[in-house]
């Protein structure tokens, strides 16, 4: 049996249990050295603390003096360190001085810190780890990068993650739309190789709660997170819609909701960049529900069409450099990028932590600037909020860029960067929520339903037509089925904007008592049914 041995080594805090462990190095049955924590609040109790040790194979002495002397003075002695675990990834103070990564502690601290630890039951899906170096990274992924807006997008939204906290940002997530197979995963795959994600088998899933969702957003805590695609979450779409549209709240918040009265008194924080995808747009399938996508819903999953403004690929970029685009190069091009991210990633981020960390830029000043600058370029004094509020996050992108760059980190240059940056804000800027547009659109809408309606003396049955024509001096009358007139509009959004609209310009029959339409008339058939009337501006 070999020899019994324990020593303390440290003492440990944990931030995120708020409690203290003391750290102990034993040897087990199997004659190797193993290091152990057990709770401060155990060690009072040599039984349990005896119970313990066996159960985790700790060789002891077979005299309970003997023992219980090797025990209480190996947990009762000065431990020679004192370390503090921090809760979460991140920024571990405000002085950007240190950074924990999900492996290790970046950068200078007069105190000793370890990373956070991750919960037991948690799968390895979104652990980062490292892979080649950042040189190799650069060659690999980093040059290949520039076939693409959107893939010099998602990598420089992954060395944004730790400028948010900088500059007093929100969190915020990126959703990329486009059909099967054109590239959508690997899109979010090259932002991950970033962080230290090689295969998006290894990317974080949608098949988890809100609750798990909760548990593991600290770990990427000032960090770019990639998801993969929306398509694999189940159910309905009204369900799906419910779901993004409670998480995409949920990530903005940055807190993980108190489900007990009990729980731990310090909840998880984060802020993150979130980067995921879905063949369809997010919008598409609000509208698919007859739903509309709110504005501060928009504002936090910014949703991104990969193909809008004529795109028949991702490669937007190519052509320029004299590039013969057909499908067997765009396959190759995914097969090389999907190789580059399995053989390079992780090392980059560190390298880069290092040099945010290391003082000899002032990062927080200098990021402003680029994101300002930027908001200033690619926006007009007469754009709406939503419009600036989505530059400014995208502006955050386009800073960590530059930073990216001045570091020669990447090989790209800067007017490269805004291009690309710029062209997944336009792409952005086509699906936000912009009422006096979609009212207009909806107002076609009903015109060119209205221009089709028979005369009233033309039709013989009226239970089949949707309304009728009744003409008159002036502008013609309609009357229209209320199920026909709801069918027209995508959503419950344009159909009272529509309804406004017709009752603020006094253009629809009202009801007597108040100053809604009225809804229920009696036809020429001598029949009533629930119908609009109302005219429509020459």
């Amino acid at each position: 049996m070999p020899k019994p041995f324990i020593k303390n080594v440290a003492t440990v805090h944990d931030d995120a249990e708020n409690a203290s462990y003391v750290r102990l190095r034993i040897r087990t049955v199997r004659g190797t050295k193993e290091t152990i924590e057990l709770p401060r609040e155990d060690i009072s109790d040599i039984k349990s603390l005896k119970r313990q040790l066996l159960r985790i194979g700790a060789v002891l002495p077979s005299q309970a003096k003997e023992c219980r002397d090797l025990i209480m003075g190996a947990v009762e002695s000065n431990s020679p360190h004192l370390i503090r675990r921090v809760a979460q990834s991140g920024w571990v103070d405000g002085t950007y001085r240190a950074f924990a990564t999900q492996s290790r502690i970046i950068g200078n601290t007069s105190e000793h810190f370890e990373p956070p630890k991750r919960a037991p039951k948690t799968d390895d899906h979104g652990a980062t780890k490292i892979s080649g170096s950042a040189r190799s990274w650069k060659a690999a992924v980093g040059v290949q990068a520039l076939l693409s807006s959107s893939w010099v997008f998602s990598i420089s939204a992954a060395f944004a993650g730790p400028l948010l906290r900088m500059l007093a940002e929100d969190s915020f997530s990126v959703c990329f739309s486009a059909p099967s197979r054109t590239g959508k995963s690997v899109v979010t795959l090259v932002g991950s190789s970033v962080v230290g994600v090689g295969s998006v088998g290894e990317m974080m899933t949608w098949n988890v709660s809100e609750a798990g969702l909760e548990q593991r957003l600290p770990l990427f805590n000032d960090y770019m997170i990639g998801v993969d695609d929306f398509e694999t979450m189940k159910g309905s779409d009204a369900a799906k819609y419910e779901r993004i549209r409670g998480m995409t709240y949920g990530i903005a918040a940055g807190t993980e909701k108190v489900r007990h009265s009990a729980a731990k008194l310090s909840c998880n924080q984060w802020r993150v960049i979130l980067v995921t995808s879905m063949e369809r747009t997010i919008a598409e399938l609000a509208r698919s529900t007859h739903r509309a996508r709110q504005t501060g819903e928009a504002v936090r999953m910014i949703d991104v069409p990969l193909l809008s403004r004529g795109k028949a690929h991702i490669f937007d970029l190519a052509g320029s450099m004299g590039e013969h685009i057909d499908a067997s190069w765009r396959e190759k091009r995914f097969e090389s990028m999907v190789k580059a991210c399995a053989a390079n990633h992780g090392a980059v981020f560190e390298d880069y932590l290092e040099k945010l960390c290391d003082g000899y830029v002032d990062v927080p000043e200098l990021a402003g600037k680029h994101r300002d600058r930027f908001v200033k370029r690619v926006t007009a004094p007469n754009d709406e909020p939503i419009t600036r509020d989505v530059a400014r996050k995208f502006g955050v992108v386009y800073a960590a860029g530059r930073l990216a760059i001045k570091f020669k980190l990447v090989p790209w240059k800067k007017e490269e960067l805004f291009s690309a940056i710029e062209n997944v804000f336009c792409d952005a800027k086509t699906l936000l929520p912009d009422r006096e547009r979609d009212l207009a659109t909806a107002q076609a809408t009903l015109k060119e339903f209205v221009e089709k309606l028979r005369r009233r003396n033309d039709i013989d049955d009226y239970e089949v037509e949707p309304g009728y024509r009744v003409s008159r001096m002036g502008p013609a009358r309609f009357v229209v089925k209320v199920d026909a007139f709801n069918a027209l509009f995508e959503t419950d959004t344009e159909r009272r904007d529509v309804l406004n609209w017709l009752g603020s310009s006094k253009l629809i029959v009202t009801s007597s008592s108040s100053s809604k339409p009225k809804y229920q008339f009696k036809w020429p058939d001598g029949e009533r049914r629930r119908s609009y009337t109302f005219s429509l501006p020459v």
